[in-house]
């Protein structure tokens, strides 16, 4: 893994805690981009991302949108960030591709360890 990793993280707040947590502790595996999620979309249609993070309260369908993501960037990882993870939720996420559901109360220190691991796999296409 290289410095040259780009991460996509979908969340309407920019300016919370928890995302700077994430921006925190990915600058050193690459760049995180921080988008909503319509402008997320327009933004996968058109640019490759390794990682997609999406924060789960963002959505109104994530399954929907980890589907659409999927297709558009088969080659990403996509991971789900939550601040209230449940085991419906989880499954229904990774039934829809993505590969991992993690939650946002995760440490500085967890996070680049979560997130080698999972760049580490490769997305079931």
């Amino acid at each position: 893994m290289n410095v040259q990793t780009t991460f996509l993280l979908i969340s309407i707040q920019k300016e919370t805690p928890w995302v700077d947590n994430i921006v925190n502790s990915l600058a050193g595996l690459g760049k995180v981009k921080i988008l909503t999620p319509r402008q997320a979309m327009q933004s996968i249609s058109k640019s490759k991302f390794d990682a997609i993070i999406i924060d789960a309260g963002s959505t109104d369908d994530e399954r929907l949108f980890i589907s659409r993501a999927r297709i558009k960037q088969p080659q990403a990882c996509i991971v789900v960030i939550t601040a209230s993870p449940t085991w419906r939720r989880a499954r229904e996420a990774l039934q829809a591709g993505a590969m991992d559901y993690i939650s946002k109360a995760m440490s500085e220190r967890e996070l680049p360890s979560a997130f080698k691991n999972i760049l580490a796999k490769s997305p079931q296409v």
